[in-house]
């Protein structure tokens, strides 16, 4: 669907201008005489370097989506009115081609599935809510779900932000002393004419290496070698070696076992109260997870529920211990009163303020180290350079 730069007078003779997102001239002049705006000039415009669409903006088009499905107004018509109010080009040209196959007969998750528009989880959940004829209220807990995981991830990097602020200031600082402080005490260490400490040379050798073109070119290799390690790890067998490497690392590895376990449960939680049987929904799921070696694990609970066990009873069992017993026991409960998706969803609240916990007690001893370590250059710094004045000092 083109996207067309307007301009345009409204009622009053003001003059408008604005983006839209229509499938010719024709259609885009209709669309604005009901919003009571004469079109006076139209140009499509092309778009280069889009922006990423956000996760917000994702949720938002369901919001959207919800309301016009509540107010009874047909599915493919609703995807079509969702799309010319979204201002992400890519979005809504594929919320559009969204909507013309699923008017073309294509049941709404098996594009979705084709499209990779949203998470993988949304297509199976859509489809439920279609098969029960409740899409409307599946849509609802889809949003939820979906916004709680949004306010989550912000969470974390609103936590992060601070130790990051204070890396990239430490990296300044290292650059700053080395690349402009130290190179203006050479000439006068060189006024000395006598040997300096071997600590002064240190210092002046590594501020040389900082200002020649050697640390352009180690950067250089820096960049190329994260370009190669992100590819590489796209890959099934190095997510593999990654994934186990990750959980081997102290107080990273409770960090990244508390998320994966608050995405599972959030995900178990929102399928069981979509009616999605146990099984399936122990399937989807775990596709959730990011971690291939907690995927693994939690595929062997999957199996062993299937042959006709007991959730709770699996989890107890399980050799690697990979749930609470304080969970297992909410679940248990869960199980015998009915209530099994309200108490994964506090299963899943759990492991979010575990997360948190972790994510902040990393920052927390993060940030102090990093000034620690700023304090014993900058003092290492006024000794190296003040050593060879005293030395000076005393011969005179």
């Amino acid at each position: 669907m083109p996207y067309y730069a307007w301009k345009g007078v409204n009622l009053l003779g003001k003059n408008l201008n604005g983006k839209q997102f229509a499938h010719n001239p024709k259609e885009l002049e209709q669309l604005l005489l009901n919003k009571n705006v004469a079109l006076i000039q139209a140009k499509e415009q092309k778009q280069f370097l889009p922006k990423p669409i956000t996760r917000d903006q994702k949720i938002a088009s369901l919001v959207q989506l919800h309301a016009l499905l509540e107010a009874n107004i047909l599915l493919p018509e609703a995807l079509e009115m969702v799309a010319r109010n979204i201002q992400h080009p890519v979005f809504a040209q594929q919320l559009d081609e969204l909507a013309q196959q699923v008017k073309r007969g294509k049941p709404l998750e098996v594009v979705l599935e084709q499209m990779h528009i949203f998470p993988s989880i949304v297509p199976q959940v859509l489809a439920i809510g279609q098969k029960s004829a409740q899409l409307p209220a599946t849509l609802k807990l889809l949003i939820q779900y979906l916004q709680q995981q949004e306010q989550f991830s912000k969470k974390l990097r609103a936590t992060a932000m601070m130790p990051l602020i204070t890396l990239g200031f430490f990296l300044f600082f290292i650059v700053a002393i080395f690349g402009l402080i130290i190179p203006h005490f050479v000439p006068i260490f060189r006024s000395f004419d006598k040997p300096l400490p071997a600590l002064t040379k240190k210092m002046i050798a590594l501020s040389n290496f900082i200002s020649s073109w050697y640390a352009l070119g180690l950067i250089m290799v820096l960049i190329v070698f994260g370009i190669a390690l992100y590819q590489w790890q796209k890959t099934k067998e190095s997510k593999k070696i990654l994934d186990r490497l990750i959980l081997r690392l102290p107080y990273i590895n409770n960090l990244v076992k508390n998320s994966q376990r608050a995405q599972l449960f959030s995900s178990l939680a929102l399928l069981t109260q979509a009616h999605v049987p146990l099984v399936p929904a122990l399937k989807l799921a775990q596709k959730t997870m990011t971690n291939s070696y907690l995927q693994k694990q939690f595929q062997e609970i999957t199996n062993l529920v299937q042959q006709g066990y007991s959730l709770s009873d699996v989890m107890q069992s399980e050799q690697n211990q990979l749930i609470d017993q304080e969970i297992i026991a909410m679940i248990s409960v869960g199980q015998e009163s009915g209530s099994l998706g309200i108490m994964l969803e506090k299963a899943a609240n759990f492991y979010k303020q575990k997360a948190e916990a972790s994510f902040q007690f990393i920052s927390t001893v993060f940030q102090p180290l990093l000034l620690i370590i700023l304090g014993l250059l900058v003092a290492l710094l006024v000794f190296s350079v003040y050593l060879p004045i005293l030395q000076v000092s005393d011969v005179l």
